[in-house]
């Protein structure tokens, strides 16, 4: 099977306008596209320090010791951060993490428990990869030894902005993927993340 996706760019400044169009072709699709349950809700109540700390989740909320979690509030993001203890509604969020630094106290936040898709993709063989979510979402590529590989974590502020690679001019990919990740910030709902990636070989 061939698979073929294009891409396509306008520009413009005062006057001067430019347009640029690609494809990329393929003979292997991962389709990783997922319905995603709803994050959970609940606040900073302590701030140990700028990676750690307590949330107060809503009750229900089903996170238990030991999960990997991706963090959203107004004006940031955590992901692929360790939970290191459970009392009831009391969460406690470790030493693991990237992202932007935890916000201030009593700072709303939604918490979104990571599903990781194993997936094996090597440099050589992807070709192209098309994300796309209807609200801010973070998609983690995570190596062998479960470390973020940073230069495959994307995330969107804007509804409706895709992200979109192909092999000429998307980030470098230099180590083989293990597994995705997808989450996304939306506490009322479940929500469809778009995963699509072309690879060759």
């Amino acid at each position: 099977m061939s698979l073929t996706m294009n891409s396509g760019m306008q520009a413009s400044m005062g006057d001067v306008k430019a347009a640029a169009s690609k494809s990329a072709k393929a003979s292997g699709l991962i389709d990783v596209t997922t319905a995603l349950p709803a994050a959970k809700a609940g606040i900073l109540t302590t701030r140990t320090d700028n990676t750690s700390g307590v949330l107060t989740m809503s009750p229900g909320h089903g996170i238990v010791n030991g999960a990997w979690v991706t963090l959203f509030w107004p004006g940031g993001i955590r992901y692929h951060v360790s939970v290191s203890a459970v009392a009831g509604d009391l969460v406690t969020v470790g030493i693991a993490g990237t992202g932007d630094a935890l916000p201030p106290v009593s700072t709303p936040m939604t918490v979104a428990v990571q599903n990781h898709m194993p997936t094996a993709i090597t440099p050589a063989s992807l070709r192209g990869m098309l994300i796309g979510a209807p609200l801010p979402f973070a998609v983690l590529f995570l190596i062998t030894n479960g470390t973020v590989l940073n230069v495959g974590v994307f995330s969107r502020d804007a509804p409706g902005d895709n992200y979109i690679y192909d092999s000429l001019t998307g980030y470098p990919i230099i180590i083989p993927i293990e597994s995705i990740v997808l989450v996304h910030s939306d506490a009322t709902k479940v929500q469809t993340v778009t995963c699509k990636i072309m690879t060759e070989g």
